[in-house]
């Protein structure tokens, strides 16, 4: 990375209240994924908003595009910024050609609900500390909501808006964020829920929720319809336990398919393929 490029870095994380010089370790490796980034023509105008940035929101959003875009460029895979399919298409985040396939990858990063970290936020300012727990009323609110998230990513009023093309060896994945959903203790079941709904957990971890990629009369609505009919499959993706920092990403991925787009087999192929550059969940409880 240039100096110049460094300096602009350095600049935008300053004016979003990030404080380089007390994260100056995590800065630093941030630094080196920008310069990885860089390197690609194709990647400049992430950087171009990462640079632009000026919200913080907007900002955890890009660095999480930037880290999962230096996994895949770190270990010489190929990635396109800004696709479409077709010409009337909303842009989907990210392209990358893969041994024969062809895999479009859009990202979301998803926070804790507001009432949450309200709650949090004004604890900690009356007393700096907070206690806060989840029943599994709350958790399943959370769920609905990860996936009305993922459906109006993708789809409005039943009809896409990004991802249109549907064939052979070309996969159109959603991937998402979720670390900080359910006070950090999401875990594979709640992922599993998300996808496939109730009938693929035990019933200790049942939350009444009907799976996007089911075919159940609780599911029979346009959205979800149209989700399951272009939708290849969900990345879920967490940050490791080792991370220290926003600024520190280390990305851990777990792959949720559709089965009624492709069976397991296939799912194993590609599950191998992506896991040249991205590590699974260090531990699937």
């Amino acid at each position: 990375m240039t100096d110049k490029l460094k300096e602009k870095v350095s600049c935008a994380l300053k004016n979003n209240n990030i404080d380089v010089e007390y994260f100056s370790d995590s800065v630093e490796r941030f630094y080196q994924k920008i310069a990885v980034l860089n390197k690609l023509k194709d990647c400049n105008g992430l950087i171009k908003s990462l640079l632009s940035c000026n919200d913080q929101n907007n900002l955890k959003a890009l660095i999480f595009e930037a880290s999962f875009a230096f996994d895949i460029l770190s270990k010489n895979g190929s990635l396109k910024y800004e696709v479409q399919q077709g010409q009337n298409a909303t842009s989907i985040d990210f392209l990358c050609h893969l041994s024969g396939d062809d895999v479009y990858f859009e990202l979301r990063l998803v926070q804790e609900n507001i009432n949450t970290r309200e709650t949090i936020k004004d604890q900690l300012e009356k007393t700096n500390h907070y206690s806060i727990a989840m029943d599994g009323g709350e958790e399943q609110k959370e769920l609905l909501r990860l996936q009305t998230i993922l459906i109006e990513k993708c789809f409005k009023d039943g009809r896409p808006v990004k991802f249109f093309y549907k064939r052979a060896r070309l996969y159109n994945i959603v991937v998402v964020y979720i670390t900080d959903l359910i006070l950090g203790a999401i875990d594979c079941h709640d992922c599993k829920l998300v996808a496939y709904g109730d009938a693929f957990v035990e019933p200790v971890f049942r939350r009444g929720i009907s799976g996007l990629f089911n075919h159940d009369a609780a599911s029979n609505k346009s959205d979800r319809n149209a989700f399951k009919d272009i939708i290849s499959g969900i990345l879920f993706v967490r940050n490791s336990p080792r991370a220290t920092s926003l600024l520190d990403l280390d990305l851990e991925y777990l792959l949720m398919h559709n089965p009624t787009l492709f069976d397991k087999t296939t799912l194993m192929n590609l599950a191998s393929k992506l896991s040249i550059f991205m590590k699974t969940w260090s531990k699937q409880t």
